[in-house]
């Protein structure tokens, strides 16, 4: 109620962020730590295990339903302006990780085909969920910049969401590549985003505010461009204008309340955004 407020009497909208799957960051304290209130405690059967964390298995149809209730809830309870899915799914391809759901599915489907249709299932009935319970609010999905990530490791549906009416109000995927990224240049990538979203679809940039001033360890031949530049975020929102697409900055604190060691950076950054 605070946030909601505070946004909007500074004519901000506020949409509530969610994961929709994942339980704990921080192993098998931060579940034994959660109040027995919690669904993850009253139903362990709903969660599974992989690389010391825990997830709530995403096909099973009871996990789904309670993601789609905390979203209802939200919205219904409080004036929010619309529900955001961060980029987690599957956090694995590894088969075991929700063998039993699948072999209990019936499904003639193969395993990836399946798991995107469960996600995609979700995603379709929250979006109507959302528009339920307040016809004004919307649904946006925030995937990663990597479509082949996307479909095939995470088990998104990007093609279905983007290219058909019915499961996203707006598109934000997270294209946090610089212009001279070596496997995802910014500008490439923009456009294949843009070639994907429907009409009926809004496209959102999300732009990593969060490199400015640092080495972007996996960007290649490009990973020296966030030190050696500081007008990267604003040539990167000015490309965004030729598709007419929105833009947000990741994060906050990065651009307003930067580390001292990239402050100088940053602030040579803002000042070209200004």
């Amino acid at each position: 109620a605070y946030w909601v407020e505070g946004a909007h009497e500074r004519g901000l909208q506020l949409h509530a962020w969610i994961n929709p799957y994942r339980i704990t960051r921080n192993g098998k304290e931060e579940l034994d730590a959660l109040p027995e209130s919690s669904p993850a405690r009253q139903h362990p059967e709903w969660v599974v295990e992989y690389d010391g964390n825990y997830y709530f298995n995403p096909g099973l149809p009871a996990v789904q339903q309670l993601v789609m209730d905390g979203a209802a809830e939200i919205v219904r309870n409080y004036d929010v302006d619309g529900i955001h899915f961060d980029d987690y799914f599957y956090p694995t391809t590894d088969e075991s990780f929700d063998r039993e759901a699948y072999s209990a599915s019936g499904t003639a489907l193969a395993l990836s085909d399946w798991r995107r249709e469960t996600v995609t299932k979700m995603v379709r009935q929250l979006y109507l969920t959302v528009h339920g319970a307040n016809p004004t609010a919307v649904f946006g999905i925030s995937p990663q910049g990597n479509m082949s990530s996307d479909f095939d490791t995470l088990y998104a549906d990007i093609y279905t969401w983007c290219g058909s009416t019915g499961y996203c109000d707006y598109i934000c995927p997270q294209i946090y590549y610089g212009f001279e990224n070596s496997t995802l240049p910014y500008a490439e990538t923009v456009d294949s985003w843009a070639k994907l979203t429907g009409d009926n679809i809004s496209l959102v940039i999300g732009l990593a505010a969060y490199k400015s001033g640092s080495e972007d360890t996996y960007a290649g031949h490009g990973k020296n461009e966030w030190l050696n530049s500081s007008d990267i975020l604003s040539r990167q929102r000015d490309l965004t204008e030729i598709y007419s697409a929105g833009y947000a900055f990741f994060r906050y604190d990065s651009l307003f309340e930067p580390a001292q060691s990239v402050s100088v950076h940053v602030n040579k950054e803002l000042e070209n955004l200004y």
